[in-house]
């Protein structure tokens, strides 16, 4: 027997209760379930759907939902991250490593000059603006989920976060080269400034790639949850 919409919503609900809090999750498991229902209940035609439920809900173990739940969150966090790191190895390809290899002549153009305020307002603006830009787009991206009242596994972007800001806080390397006497412009030498040159530009391409790799997540969930997530 086919389960009508009621019982298929009563399962999204008995997901819920059971704290599976991922949409993508619950609707991979409402589909297990009520398969596992059906083919329980032409077996055992005497069975309820709550009954069958049951029986099928006991048949993952002990722990119930959490270990799959669990597996489900680290997958997620795991295309992910190979998806902005790959993102970001292609930018170190030609012809985009144009784009790197700009960005660390101009930060290195721009150290060499006398008037060091100019050149630190110019680093400055070059490293927030596109962070806003990256952080906007992202937080849009979990108000979205937020609105429609569900959460989905590939919005959780903290491991792309932690990965575009990672050449910044890469800066302690450079510490030891930097003049006492200075500020990290003012007294740095040739070697400071290059590898300053080279984690700003490490910084910006790696920007690059957690944005590509937001929109590609955006692709994947409009064509999954249009309902929720198509504009």
């Amino acid at each position: 027997m086919m389960l009508t919409n009621q019982q298929i919503e009563q399962l999204f609900i008995f997901c819920k209760k059971h704290y599976v809090e991922y949409y993508d999750v619950q609707v991979e498991l409402v589909d297990h379930l009520a398969n596992a229902i059906e083919e329980k209940m032409a077996v055992e035609p005497a069975l309820t759907f709550e009954e069958a439920l049951q029986t099928v809900y006991n048949g993952f173990g002990i722990h119930g939902f959490a270990p799959l739940v669990k597996e489900k969150e680290k997958a997620a966090k795991r295309f992910n991250q190979k998806l902005v790191r790959k993102l970001f190895l292609e930018q170190l390809r030609w012809p985009k490593i144009f784009v790197a290899l700009a960005v660390f002549a101009a930060i290195y153009s721009l150290l060499q000059l006398h008037n060091k305020d100019f050149a630190r307002a110019i680093i400055i603006a070059a490293i927030a603006i596109p962070t806003f830009v990256i952080l906007v787009i992202m937080r849009r991206l979990q108000l979205t989920q937020k609105r429609a009242g569900k959460k989905f596994l590939l919005v959780n972007l903290g491991g792309i976060i932690n990965f575009f800001l990672l050449p910044l806080n890469s800066f302690n390397v450079i510490n030891p080269l930097i003049q006492r006497d200075g500020g990290i412009i003012d007294g740095i030498g040739v070697t400071g400034s290059l590898l300053i040159s080279l984690l700003f530009a490490a910084y910006l391409v790696a920007l690059i790639a957690s944005y590509q790799t937001v929109q590609h997540i955006k692709g994947v969930l409009n064509r999954s949850y249009p309902e929720v997530f198509a504009s």
